[in-house]
């Protein structure tokens, strides 16, 4: 629940992702080298042009958590990313901390169903700093504690993120997931 207030309190007021669950295969084509063609669930030039600008050149088929859905993707399939940007910075830019979950024709709806019966999914993590980009979607909590030691000057220095909220970023981001009902 605590990360739940997390990713609720810390959305910025840009309204990405908030647009149609299924993905649309009118968008901007994959980045060379990329299994999959990108777009945004969010059809506001906005988002599409994140994704065109931002998210191609940076190869995002990373941000697909392979062998952890029942269902592979095919290869070129089409992915839709909703995203929410975490972290403050000028609305131009690539740079950031994003909440993201994923659609596709295999994933036409990214629930689950818990012990109870309540359906949630799952918002991994990623970062864009210094043209690269920086997934936080595994379990392993060891791996991306390295991983945010890594990329914790870019934040510093790129984003110009404080000590507070790179403390705030660290804990989430090590977690590497957010349970979402």
């Amino acid at each position: 629940m605590r990360c739940l207030c997390w990713l609720w309190c810390c959305l910025p007021t840009l309204a990405w992702g908030q647009g149609a669950v299924a993905p649309r295969p009118a968008g901007p084509a994959g980045a060379k080298g990329t299994a999959y063609t990108w777009v945004s669930s969010d059809t506001s030039a906005t988002a599409r042009q994140f994704v065109a600008r931002c998210l191609a050149p940076a190869n995002p088929d990373g941000l697909v958590p392979h062998g952890k859905r029942a269902t592979l993707l095919a290869a070129h399939d089409t992915v839709a990313i909703e995203f929410h940007r975490l972290t403050r910075t000028p609305a131009a830019g690539c740079a950031g901390v994003y909440a993201y979950r994923l659609f596709s024709q295999a994933w036409a709806v990214p629930h689950l169903r818990d012990h109870s019966g309540q359906h949630f999914s799952f918002y991994n993590y990623f970062v864009l700093a210094d043209g690269h980009l920086t997934v936080f979607n595994t379990r392993d909590r060891a791996a991306n504690e390295r991983t945010f030691a890594q990329i914790a000057p870019s934040l510093r220095k790129e984003l110009q993120v404080g000590p507070a909220t790179l403390d705030s970023l660290q804990q989430q981001l090590v977690r590497g997931y957010v349970k979402y009902y």
